[in-house]
C-alpha cells in the first residue's frame, strides 16, 4: 500500500476513482465512474469539502487613555460562535506598533495552547490553541508606551491559521492614547473693585471690596486635580453674606 496526499481548493463533493489490471498489465484502464468492473478492479471514494470556518478577531485596549509610562490591557478576542468546527491548532501572531511594547506581565488566555510574547517585547504569539465550535476565547497582555501619541494596533486579515485552514476575513483594530501627564498652574488677577471694573491707576481705600479671579489651568494631557488654599494678609478679610465668598467651577 501507499499513500497519496492532495488538496481540495474548494468546497463540494469530491470523488477519488483509481484502476488496475487484476493480471499486471500496464494498462488498467481509465478510472472513472465508467471503468469497466468486469475488466479491472475499480474502486473509488467519496470526500465531501466544507468551507474552512470563518472566524472574527475582535481587540481592545483597557483603557484606552494612558499617561506616559502608564500600562493598558491588550485584550484580543477569537470569535468561532457560528461555526460548527473546532479549530485546533490555532496560531495567532499580533505586532505593536512603534513606540508601543509589551510589558513582563501576561493576563488571561482562555484559548488553550502558549502565550508568548517575543525578546523585543513587539510580538504577541498564540500557538497551537483550541477553540471548540460555537465558542469564544480571548487571550490578554499588558502594554506600555513612554512617547505621547496615537497608536494604531491593527491585526491585518488572514492572520489566524489552524488545522481546519480557518481564518480571520476581516482585520481587527483597536487605538490607544498616550497622553502627557497632568500639568497645573494657578494665576490670580484682580477682576473688580466695589463692582465695578479696576480703575487705573489703582489704590485700595479702606472698606473697599475686591474680588480677584484665580484661574487653575491643566496643559498637560491628561486630567489632574490639586489643592488651592488661599490666604489674604493682615487687616483684611472675606465677606459674607448671600452670593459672595467663593465661587467656583
Amino acid at each position: 500500500s501507499f499513500t497519496i496526499l492532495t488538496r481540495a481548493d474548494t468546497p463540494g463533493s469530491v470523488t477519488n476513482y483509481a484502476s488496475t489490471s487484476p493480471s499486471g498489465s500496464t494498462t488498467p484502464g481509465t478510472p472513472g465512474s465508467n471503468c469497466t468492473q468486469t475488466a479491472y478492479s475499480c474502486t473509488s471514494v467519496k470526500t465531501e469539502v466544507t468551507p474552512a470556518p470563518a472566524v472574527q478577531i475582535k481587540k481592545s485596549f483597557r483603557p484606552t487613555s494612558i499617561p506616559v509610562n502608564g500600562t493598558s490591557l491588550l485584550r484580543i478576542t477569537i470569535d468561532n460562535s457560528t461555526s460548527t468546527s473546532w479549530l485546533r491548532e490555532v496560531k495567532l501572531s499580533d505586532t505593536m506598533p512603534d513606540n508601543v511594547l509589551l510589558t513582563g506581565t501576561q493576563g488571561q488566555n482562555t484559548c488553550g495552547g502558549t502565550l508568548t510574547a517575543s525578546s523585543d517585547l513587539k510580538t504577541l504569539t498564540l500557538s497551537r490553541g483550541v477553540i471548540q465550535a460555537g465558542t469564544q476565547c480571548f487571550v490578554e497582555w499588558n502594554v506600555t508606551s513612554a512617547v505621547v501619541g496615537s497608536y494604531v494596533n491593527t491585526i491585518p486579515a488572514n492572520s489566524l491559521s489552524s488545522l481546519e485552514s480557518a481564518t480571520n476575513t476581516t482585520p481587527a483594530t483597536a487605538t490607544l492614547q498616550v497622553r502627557a501627564p497632568a500639568a497645573l498652574s494657578v494665576q490670580k488677577v484682580l477682576a473688580q473693585v466695589n463692582g465695578q471694573p479696576v480703575p487705573e491707576p489703582f489704590f485700595a481705600n479702606p472698606g473697599d471690596q475686591l474680588k480677584y479671579l484665580i484661574t487653575v489651568t491643566n496643559t498637560g494631557g491628561l486630567p489632574g486635580s490639586t489643592l488651592l488654599t488661599e490666604t489674604v494678609p493682615a487687616n483684611t478679610f472675606y465677606t459674607g453674606g448671600t452670593g459672595e465668598g467663593w465661587s467656583t467651577t
